[in-house]
């Protein structure tokens, strides 16, 4: 709770609209430390991407994630309040997506395109962003927030697979979850 008053009064302050975009958008995959480590040694993106959602809260995301499938073709990252607090979502959607897509772009090249991107709350004045930067159809006032990807993506080898690092950074970041499954205070 303390981590979202300080970003909705960080907003306020600099007076950015699009800032979740821009700060997501500057995201790599070595900003995750030894989470990035695990994912940028796994086999495949899908045992990355679950890696990551597994894990997602040693790096202080302040929104729950889940991966569920959609239909054959298509598997989504569903995002929601951590706190129940709505107000951020549109920063946090925006951070979270922007961050996820450079990430799986650094892993698997620039080629990756989301097939749609559903945003529950309304299309901001700045929408052109997204569309710019993900490249694929908008929803908002959509029912969830969820990226959604051709399921041919999972399956994409990772050029830095190592079955042994990727084994050793994934035990260390399940030690550095709590019991609840978040991050040490």
């Amino acid at each position: 709770r303390q981590a979202g008053t300080f970003v909705s009064r960080a907003l306020r302050a600099l007076n950015v609209p699009d800032a979740g975009l821009l700060i997501g958008r500057e995201g790599t995959i070595g900003g995750f430390g030894l989470l990035g480590l695990a994912m940028m040694t796994s086999r495949t993106l899908g045992e990355a991407m679950f890696a990551g959602i597994a894990h997602h809260k040693i790096c202080g995301c302040l929104l729950e994630v889940a991966v569920e499938p959609v239909s054959e073709r298509e598997v989504a990252l569903l995002a929601w309040p951590r706190f129940g607090d709505t107000e951020l979502m549109p920063f946090f959607c925006e951070e979270l997506f922007a961050s996820c897509l450079m990430i799986a772009r650094e892993l698997v090249g620039d080629a990756l395109r989301p097939l749609r991107i559903e945003l529950a709350y309304p299309r901001p004045a700045y929408a052109d962003e997204y569309s710019a930067l993900f490249d694929c159809e908008l929803r908002f006032d959509a029912p969830e927030c969820r990226l959604l990807i051709d399921t041919q993506w999972l399956g994409q080898s990772l050029p830095g697979y190592n079955s042994l690092t990727a084994k050793q950074a994934l035990t260390l970041c399940a030690q550095q979850m709590t019991p609840e499954g978040g991050e040490p205070h």
